[in-house]
């Protein structure tokens, strides 16, 4: 017997493959070091609503950013980023506030880990 995802994958490998790849990212900002870090610009709606700027590869709008709040952690959906030509990997941001629904999405962090 095949995996659902095997058999979803091979009835329709087109629209599967781009839901699977298109799903939104998390990528894990509690952690800051050298070539993944932020600075909050902007803080707007008592903090539903962020500017940001940071370093990291990877991130598109509609991906979220876990951000360090106290012990734990805040989900923010990127409304809106922009890359630097120089540094390449500096980003802009516009963040909005996005409460965690049903079992946490894997994470990846801009460096890949």
């Amino acid at each position: 017997m095949r995996p659902l995802v095997l058999d979803v994958l091979l009835k329709a490998p087109g629209a599967a493959l781009r839901a699977l790849f298109n799903s939104p990212k998390t990528h894990d900002y509690t952690e800051r070091y050298w070539g993944h870090d932020y600075s909050i610009q902007e803080v707007r709606d008592d903090g539903r609503s962020l500017t940001a700027m940071g370093w990291g590869c990877g991130i598109e709008e509609g991906h979220f950013l876990l951000l360090r709040n106290g012990a734990g952690s805040t989900r923010y959906l990127v409304r809106r980023i922009r890359y630097m030509a120089d540094p390449h990997d500096m980003w802009s941001a516009s963040l909005e506030f996005a409460p965690r629904q049903g079992p946490s999405p894997e994470t990846e962090d801009g460096a890949g880990r």
